[in-house]
């Protein structure tokens, strides 16, 4: 049968605590860095990429709205305006 040990005297408990406390200190620092929360990331270029590209889709909007604009004028007729500067007969051919 086994018997408990007898509990430490607290001087050599001091001494144990003295010499192992910096080693275990500096694991537990490392451990913490290690788990610590991320730093908010600079999110501004993400911010101008947003606001080139909303730059970019609004100008082929607007490309696309004059090219609809000429293809409608395009595809019609010419027709030259008439003016009344023909002279005093009211002809062209003289």
């Amino acid at each position: 049968m086994r018997f408990p040990k007898p509990p430490i005297d607290e001087a050599r408990l001091q001494k144990t605590f003295d010499v192992w406390w910096p080693s275990l200190e500096e694991e537990y620092r490392k451990i913490l860095a290690d788990h610590a929360e991320p730093k908010p990331l600079d999110t501004s270029h993400e911010n101008n990429i947003a606001s080139a590209l909303a730059q970019i889709i609004y100008e082929l909007g607007q490309q696309r709205q004059l090219k609809r604009r000429c293809k409608i004028q395009c595809s019609r007729p010419w027709k030259p305006e008439r003016t009344d500067h023909a002279g005093a007969s009211g002809s062209r051919d003289g």
